[in-house]
C-alpha cells in the first residue's frame, strides 16, 4: 500500500469533516493519521493482503450498490410481514463461493448478512452455511451477481 497517499488523503479527509484548525485538533488529527498507518503497517504485515486505493472507487461503488440491496431485500421483508398470504418458508442452505482472497470471502459473507432475509452462519473452505427466509434468496445468491460484484471490487 502506498503509505504516504493514504496519509494524504485521511489527513485531507480529517480536515474537510472537523471543520477546526487549531492547533491542538490538527495535532491530534496528525497524530490520529500516524496510527491509523502504523496499524495498516502491521496489518499488512500480518496478513500479506494489502489494500490498495486503487480499489476504493471499486469498493465504493459496489457498496452502493450493496445499500440497494439492503433496501430492496428490507421492502420484500416488510410485505411479507405484512401480508400473511406470501410465505416465508425458511431455509438453511450451502453456498459454494469461488473468491480468491480471505478479504473478498469475509466481504461477500458479511454482504449475505447485512441484507436482511439471509444471514451467514459459518465459512468453510469455499462454502458458506446460509440461513434465508425464503428459497428465492438463496437461488438468487447462486446466480453469482454478487460474487461477481465481491471480485470485481480488487480487493
Amino acid at each position: 500500500m502506498n503509505h504516504p497517499v493514504l496519509a494524504v488523503t485521511l489527513l485531507g479527509f480529517w480536515l474537510l469533516l472537523s471543520g477546526h484548525y487549531t492547533p491542538l485538533l490538527l495535532s491530534l488529527g496528525v497524530i490520529s493519521v500516524f496510527l491509523v498507518i502504523w496499524l495498516v503497517k502491521q496489518l499488512d504485515r500480518v496478513d500479506d493482503q494489502p489494500i490498495y486505493l486503487s480499489s476504493l472507487p471499486r469498493l465504493t461503488s459496489y457498496l452502493v450498490w450493496l445499500f440497494g440491496q439492503v433496501v430492496k431485500a428490507n421492502i420484500d421483508v416488510s410485505r411479507r410481514i405484512l401480508n400473511p398470504k406470501l410465505p416465508i418458508q425458511p431455509v438453511w442452505q450451502p453456498l459454494e463461493i469461488q473468491l480468491d482472497s480471505d478479504l473478498q470471502k469475509t466481504l461477500y459473507a458479511s454482504s449475505v448478512t447485512l441484507t436482511p432475509d439471509t444471514f451467514t452462519t459459518h465459512i468453510e473452505d469455499g462454502r458458506l452455511l446460509v440461513h434465508a427466509l425464503w428459497p428465492e434468496s438463496i437461488e438468487d445468491l447462486r446466480k453469482g451477481e454478487m460474487q461477481q460484484r465481491v471480485r470485481h471490487t480488487g480487493i
